[in-house]
């Protein structure tokens, strides 16, 4: 990726930079918004408030995909 990204006039740096801040723009969202992660509350025995539901039935605001989807998928968030 470095090598492409050289070749095209990027500095890997400024890519990796870039990354780690959509990231956290990313992660920090449900941070600001309910204070801890909904996406974990399931695995956590935590009950989603009513906003926090709302939240995560939007996957473009979520940094992770629900619980649920991911049991459909025979994955678990819980490993993390």
């Amino acid at each position: 990726m470095a090598d492409e990204a050289n070749a095209m006039g990027y500095d890997a740096f400024v890519i990796a930079s870039e990354l780690a801040t959509k990231f956290t723009e990313a992660h920090k969202e449900p941070l600001d918004l309910f204070g801890r992660f909904p996406t974990r509350n399931e695995c956590l025995g935590r009950e989603n408030t009513p906003e926090e539901e709302e939240w995560l039935q939007n996957e473009d605001k979520s940094c992770a995909p629900p619980a649920a989807r991911l049991s459909q998928l025979g994955l678990s968030d819980c490993s993390q």
